[in-house]
């Protein structure tokens, strides 16, 4: 009797290995997939994904002009924002590290409404990248008004993601958005 146990006891376990390493193979062969698809707030807004942008430089906050288009950078990040908005005047101070961690990516503040503050927020947050005017008619042409909102450009100025953004981490997701629209080279 407990020889029959016993060689069904081992039947049951080679069953048991069996059916584990089936399951084993079978997860190593299916497809690693990427992170979950993370929408921003605001997609749905402004100019379409793929589009020109239609601006091709702007007036900075100290009267020189800023083209939109950097040589030798990867793309530009335009961020669209006003000093009286409580989530703009947030975000300032996270610009400038961002700025650095990003140096490929040639970055511009398009300030709205009361830009005679920005010297001091400027100074303030020690931002070194290009600070802009944009007017309710450059607010049009880029078809937005929501604050903070950011675009990203890739090297020929096409729009490859964009949405509304609150923090760091907003931006990071933009960044990674953009490798969802990439043209083949």
């Amino acid at each position: 009797m407990s020889d029959i146990l016993l060689g069904l006891s081992l039947v049951v376990l080679w069953a048991n290995v069996t059916v584990m390493a089936l399951m084993v193979l079978r997860l190593s062969q299916k497809r690693v997939q990427g992170p979950p698809k993370v929408t921003l707030w605001g997609e749905d807004h402004g100019l379409p994904v793929g589009a020109v942008f239609p601006i091709a430089d702007f007036r900075a906050y100290d009267g020189d002009t800023e083209l939109l288009l950097q040589p030798g950078t990867q793309g530009t990040l335009i961020i669209i924002s006003s000093p009286t908005c409580p989530s703009c005047l947030e975000l300032y101070p996270m610009l400038q590290p961002f700025h650095r961690d990003h140096s490929d990516l040639r970055l511009i503040l398009a300030v709205h409404d009361k830009v005679a503050i920005m010297g001091r927020l400027i100074e303030e947050h020690g931002l070194v990248f290009p600070v802009v005017k944009i007017d309710d008619r450059g607010l049009e042409i880029i078809r937005n008004r929501l604050v903070p909102f950011a675009y990203l450009l890739d090297s020929h100025g096409i729009v490859r993601s964009k949405a509304v953004i609150d923090d760091r981490q907003d931006l990071e997701i933009l960044l990674y958005a953009s490798q969802d629209h990439q043209t083949p080279a």
